[in-house]
């Protein structure tokens, strides 16, 4: 029976945050009540009833599986997929075993905690490796491309210094006034 429970039992469900079976219909209140991992962040959210956490509930944030109302009187949102089921068991047992599209044991056991753990891990890591090789593949092609631009103003002779395009066209506006300026006192200086 331990096994069926902990693996098959699709009224039953691994809480994703302490590992502990709990039932499907006492999803939420093991969520806001007994969780060992989530003492006192969650509560019932304000709007729909399934748990939150507090900080997102103050701040008016809802949660994605916010229905907007309570539930119709005398059922419960299913905690996991939010369809209004009768709160006796009977009618969780129906739902569980035939009509929730998001319980994890509807097409065979669950998987153990812990090997989604490893998994959860293995997924982890491995984006971190990639992203360090992708870290490390943009400093290579960035060290290229620093080579190409200082070979490229050696062989253009120039100092490596680049021209700022404004700058150059004010102060050759500069001296056109300038000289301007010169022809003119050399024009007065010459009728005087």
């Amino acid at each position: 029976m331990e096994k069926h429970y902990a693996r098959h039992c699709k009224v039953m469900t691994s809480c994703k945050y302490c590992m502990k079976l709990t039932m499907v219909s006492q999803l939420t209140d093991h969520l806001i009540y007994r969780c060992e991992f989530l003492l006192d962040t969650m509560e019932a959210c304000k709007e729909c009833g399934l748990a939150i956490d507090k900080e997102d509930q103050r701040r008016g944030t809802s949660h994605p599986m916010c229905r907007g109302r309570r539930p119709p009187s005398g059922a419960q949102w299913c905690p996991l997929c939010t369809i209004a089921v009768d709160d006796n068991e009977e009618s969780w047992r129906q739902h569980l075993v035939n009509t929730c599209y998001d319980n994890p044991r509807r097409d065979g056991p669950e998987k153990d905690p812990w090997e989604m753990r490893q998994e959860q891990e293995d997924i982890l890591k491995a984006a971190k490796e990639r992203k360090q090789q992708e870290q490390e593949k943009a400093r290579q092609e960035e060290a290229i491309r620093q080579q190409q631009q200082q070979q490229q103003s050696m062989a253009s002779g120039s100092s490596g210094r680049m021209i700022d395009a404004d700058k150059l066209v004010v102060a050759l506006q500069e001296i056109q006034e300038r000289k301007k300026a010169e022809k003119k006192k050399k024009l007065k200086d010459i009728e005087s």
